[in-house]
């Protein structure tokens, strides 16, 4: 058993689950797929089952349009920012002010090996 892996959750139903305003519960049996995970409490799907569903809906969306997808993100990337502008502005300013000299060092270093060059 690998030192990092963690314990097996505690089994739960779903109703115990869901009084206590858990999102997963653990049964300790198999899904159909025969994965032993955990369980959405509201949809009772398998979490393994889930992400596998979902990763493969997002490769078929990669594949019907990669460049319309990518443009979808970045739209998505540039309305986040125009709404928290202020907030990721003041975390970069107080990232570099606790890291000034590091940032420094890098960009110095950066310059001298692409002068090298």
């Amino acid at each position: 058993m690998d030192s990092m892996q963690e314990p097996p959750p505690t089994i739960i139903t779903r109703e115990q689950a869901a009084e206590q305003g858990l999102t997963r519960y653990f049964t300790g049996e198999a899904c159909r797929n025969g994965h032993i995970a955990e369980r959405n409490t509201k949809s009772r799907r398998c979490v393994e089952c889930e992400r596998r569903r979902a990763y493969a809906s997002y490769k078929k969306a990669m594949q019907t349009d990669p460049a319309a997808r990518r443009a979808a993100i970045a739209a998505s990337v540039k309305r986040h920012y125009q709404r928290h502008a202020a907030e990721i502005l003041a975390k970069k300013k107080k990232y570099y002010e606790e890291n000034a000299e590091a940032i420094k060092k890098r960009m110095r270093d950066y310059r001298a090996a692409k002068n090298q060059q």
